[in-house]
């Protein structure tokens, strides 16, 4: 069926968003703390860069 002003199409896909007929089912975080574990994660990966020859390059340090 094809709706020419897609006024059809329109009120259809409203009646289902309204009727929650788009959810998905989405998989729970195991994670203990995930914030925590990205954050420590990420401050080893800076503090790891520091030490590095690019680092002190783009420092202007060697």
């Amino acid at each position: 069926m094809i709706d020419e002003n897609a006024e059809g199409a329109t009120r259809r896909f409203e009646e289902k968003f309204r009727a929650g007929g788009f959810t998905i089912a989405l998989s729970p975080n195991t994670e203990a703390d995930y914030t925590a574990t990205k954050q420590d994660r990420d401050t080893k990966a800076v503090q790891d860069f520091i030490g590095t020859d690019l680092f002190n390059e783009i420092m202007g340090k060697k």
